[in-house]
């Protein structure tokens, strides 16, 4: 590109930041005496920073979204504040005799480290957990937050099977985590695996296992 015309196409850019239209910078360059199809070719050349920006711009924006998006999925894990239902329940009181609720098995799912769990990536089901306690069975759902529902679901990844008293011991303890890791390891607490290991890997259910081992 000649000197003169590169002096042409930064007037030209300057003129566009004024906030001229490309119709006026075509009648000035006109009346300049140049002819249109050059008048075209320098208003072009001065747009095309302007196109590259803007493509730069939307390719920068489409790999931040997707960045977000992947780090939702995968990273993005922090244990909720949930209070212990059983808070307020005296130390010296009948586990056996307490109702097991919803909320009692969410928190436990939260204190022993199920927010870890995420979507499978193939298919981006939630992680979900099942429950059969003396006979009555839940399952709970894992996402922003863990969810726990009366009843069964056949999507379940993994099944916790336990007696209601080894549940409301382990909530009326100083270490919920800790006192269901021994309920398990003592075999008074059984993890039963519903799912693939291929899933089970996928959605982080390995970390899950070494926490209760």
């Amino acid at each position: 590109m000649a000197e003169g015309e590169k002096e042409i196409v930064e007037k030209v850019r300057n003129s566009f930041k004024s906030g001229m239209t490309r119709s006026e910078v075509a009648k000035k360059l006109q009346a300049k005496g140049y002819k249109l199809d050059y008048i075209d070719a320098v208003i072009s050349k001065a747009n095309r920073r302007k196109k590259y920006f803007l493509i730069f711009l939307v390719v920068f924006l489409m790999i931040a979204c997707v960045g977000v998006a992947v780090y939702s999925l995968f990273f993005s894990f922090h244990k909720s504040e949930m209070i212990n239902p059983l808070s307020g329940f005296s130390q010296t009181g009948n586990a056996g005799s307490i109702e097991i609720t919803p909320e009692f098995l969410s928190y436990l799912l939260n204190e022993i480290g199920a927010w870890k769990l995420k979507r499978n990536p193939i298919n981006m089901e939630s992680p979900m957990i099942g429950f059969e306690i003396s006979g009555e069975k839940y399952y709970s759902v894992i996402g922003n937050k863990i969810e726990t529902f009366e009843g069964e679901n056949g999507k379940v990844d993994i099944r916790f099977v336990a007696d209601k008293t080894e549940i409301s011991g382990a909530l009326l303890s100083g270490n919920p985590a800790e006192s269901v890791r021994s309920s398990v390891i003592s075999g008074k607490i059984s993890v039963q695996p519903v799912s693939d290991e291929k899933v089970l890997f996928l959605k982080g259910y390995l970390s899950l296992y070494d926490s209760l081992k």
